[in-house]
């Protein structure tokens, strides 16, 4: 289900005009229009063949978490790497998995079930509130999820609140590049990497990391401090 949002234009049928307006329009405040993924398609989130791009057991092993950790699978979805995050906070950890559609989650659920999968809980979050506790996550990570955001602005900020002082944002998406197009949105709906670091560090956040792993998707770290130097690192295939 996709949503539109409608800007008014200038009366006067001048291209001009038309120009100088769309220039007036701040680039951090012109909301883009989301497009919800329909739940009852979760099962094609799942899709073995997705495996051989997504590379769920390298991207949590670059995640670098420890026993114990919290969290947070923001915008979850069909909890694709629900079980990876499980097993590698252990059972002194804990998964919250977080997403605006009942459907998803239910979905999630019957998968935790399956699984027996005892530390993770799922989350009926809002569009701008993850309904998490202030200062309660290592790590918040966002797999395919900021491209559906129309104003991306007002979530980041609840993540930032939600991440314990030393936490970090890990924030996965499609390239905005037409060799990137055989999986995934859309280039139409896709968010370029330098819009989206840019829109990320006005919320209060600095790109610590950018890992090449990814054929299709770029992968950054964020971590909620101004202080850590930028770094670029590869992880073998």
């Amino acid at each position: 289900m996709r949503h539109f949002t409608i800007f008014p234009v200038p009366s006067t049928p001048s291209l001009a005009l038309l120009i100088a307006w769309l220039a007036l329009v701040p680039a951090q405040e012109t909301p883009r229009s989301p497009v919800i993924f329909n739940p009852q398609n979760a099962a094609q989130l799942d899709q073995p063949s997705r495996d051989a791009w997504q590379l769920p057991s390298e991207v949590v092993t670059s995640l670098k978490l420890r026993e114990g950790n919290v969290v947070a699978d923001i915008g979850t979805g069909s909890g694709y790497f629900v079980p990876y995050l499980s097993k590698a906070v252990g059972a002194s950890g804990r998964v919250f998995a977080t997403d605006i559609q009942p459907e998803m989650l239910a979905y999630v659920q019957r998968k935790i079930s399956e699984l027996d999968l005892r530390n993770v809980t799922t989350v009926l979050s809002q569009e701008a509130d993850t309904r998490l506790e202030p200062a309660s996550v290592d790590l918040a990570l966002m797999v395919d999820v900021y491209h559906e955001l129309g104003s991306p602005a007002p979530l980041l900020s609840n993540i930032h609140a939600v991440l314990k002082p030393n936490g970090r944002l890990t924030i996965i998406d499609f390239k905005a590049n037409s060799e990137s197009d055989r999986v995934g949105p859309p280039l139409s709906h896709r968010v370029p990497k330098d819009r989206l670091i840019a829109e990320v560090e006005r919320s209060g956040f600095t790109l610590v990391e950018s890992i090449d792993l990814l054929p299709y998707q770029y992968f950054l770290v964020f971590s909620g401090k101004r202080e850590t130097p930028v770094g670029t690192t590869s992880t073998p295939q």
